[in-house]
């Protein structure tokens, strides 16, 4: 976490991803879950995942690592990260989520 940026990093393998090729980081609201940003992105490869998981249909590519820039409704949040696969371009529909809820932190 900075001024300006949360950086968020780490890795969601799934055999729920099956079917679901876009990847995104949804910031939300800790106290009301409410979503406050939405991030797509492509995963990146973690041959650690693969070695732990390696049955797991995606732990080769279930990596991310990005800088989110903080946005005026982050500002005095307690926000936590979600990672999510869809089988829509938006990151609705079919979705899987893993809620990352050890890692929540307030934004100043």
């Amino acid at each position: 976490l900075t001024k300006d940026n949360l950086y968020v990093h780490g890795w969601h393998a799934t055999d729920y991803a099956i079917g679901k090729p876009y990847s995104y980081i949804l910031v939300l609201d800790a106290l009301n879950n409410r979503e406050l940003a939405r991030f797509s992105f492509n995963r990146q490869t973690r041959l650690d995942v693969l070695n732990a998981y390696p049955d797991v249909f995606n732990a080769q590519e279930s990596g991310f690592n990005l800088n989110i820039p903080i946005s005026s409704n982050m500002k005095g949040k307690i926000v936590r990260i979600v990672s999510r696969y869809s089988d829509a371009p938006n990151g609705n529909g079919n979705t899987s989520d893993y809620f990352f809820t050890r890692n929540s932190v307030t934004i100043k």
